[in-house]
């Protein structure tokens, strides 16, 4: 459904608008935002076409949702009469999680794709092209090859042809999942977009390796390393609940001064500009966020008002009084955290929301 409302929320946006989509309950931004559309223009600049730069999906290291089984063939799609893949990429152990079923997709009015073939497929196309900007080698796949859908970012118009083409592959295939229309998608269409496979803007952490990933480990203490700030940052007042990106916001530090880790897979390469905690990544996620807070980067989501609030729904179920999802999610909820992506710079969201500074 997302990609419905998407494309609807698009018509009313500037065609050169730069759009950034992140699922709303895994993401959270560990760079300024400036950092993830400078290198959006960066990686897409080369490939525009007719004035247009191709839409950017977050890399991840499985295959989802296609059958597979660890073992990836990566074949020379210009040599059709290839008796033999070119090499076999193995997905990492921790990350490999097929998803059998026994779908045939119809790419064209002449070509067909099981879903067990869909991940050599893909990896055999994208390989192709991350040989061309010299990020992978015969025999090396780029760390996150594959395409995830929960991170996303593009200009609108460009976006507005990828969703127009991923609903139309809905009604011809019957697939549901957008991760796989979107892969389908790009099959058919390879110029529309591409995959952030070095981790350059987002870092999809299912299947990540603690020890072996990152330059220091994700979120065990000293994630951050800080600049020397001659001025202290000092937080403005408080929002206007009417004001407020989302219920109980609170301004948080910026993030500019403070820099994560860079990625050891991808030497000489900035920061990720987001952390993707998807599939098993939700393990790290609380942990994550615990210490964002900490650092002041991310702000705790509950006010005075919602403190008083909380104790009387725990004052109404003890006295069996019934509750509606609204209270639910509020009584069940005992360390929610706010919607992050507007800490940065507030006046960005009263600016987009209502027009004024």
């Amino acid at each position: 459904k997302k990609h419905w409302f998407l494309l609807e929320a698009l018509r009313r946006l500037p065609a050169n608008d730069t759009i950034i989509f992140l699922d709303a309950f895994d993401n959270l931004f560990q760079r300024p935002l400036d950092a993830a559309v400078e290198a959006y223009y960066r990686l897409a600049g080369p490939f525009a076409m007719n004035g247009r730069l191709p839409v950017i999906y977050g890399g991840e290291r499985n295959c989802w949702p296609f059958g597979h089984d660890g073992q990836i063939p990566v074949w020379d799609l210009h040599n059709k009469s290839a008796k033999e893949p070119r090499w076999v990429h193995t997905i990492p152990k921790e990350a490999s999680r097929p998803a059998p079923n026994n779908i045939t997709y119809r790419l064209s009015p002449t070509e067909f794709v099981e879903n067990r073939h869909v991940c050599s497929r893909w990896l055999s196309q994208q390989h192709a092209f991350d040989e061309s900007r010299g990020i992978a080698t015969l025999g090396k796949a780029a760390p996150f090859p594959f395409l995830n859908t929960g991170t996303f970012i593009g200009q609108v118009a460009s976006l507005r042809t990828v969703l127009r083409k991923v609903i139309k592959l809905y009604r011809a295939t019957g697939e549901f999942e957008d991760q796989a229309l979107s892969t389908l998608n790009l099959l058919q269409n390879p110029t529309l977009g591409f995959v952030d496979s070095t981790a350059a803007i987002f870092l999809a952490l299912h299947g990540h390796d603690e020890r072996e990933d990152l330059e220091r480990p994700l979120c065990r203490g000293s994630y951050f390393e800080k600049a020397n700030e001659a001025t202290p940052w000092v937080a403005p007042p408080p929002l206007q609940a009417t004001m407020a990106p989302v219920f109980g916001y609170q301004a948080a530090q910026p993030l500019q001064g403070l820099t994560p880790p860079a990625l050891r897979v991808a030497k000489g390469q900035a920061p990720p500009s987001l952390l993707h905690f998807n599939g098993a990544g939700k393990l790290h996620l609380s942990r994550c966020v615990r210490e964002f807070i900490a650092e002041g980067v991310v702000g705790p989501f509950k006010n005075a008002s919602q403190i008083r609030l909380q104790r009387r729904l725990h004052a109404r179920h003890a006295a069996n009084e019934p509750l509606d999802m609204l209270a639910l999610f509020y009584y069940q909820a005992p360390e929610p955290w706010e919607c992050t992506i507007f800490d940065e710079d507030r006046r960005k969201w009263q600016l987009y929301r209502y027009g004024t500074r």
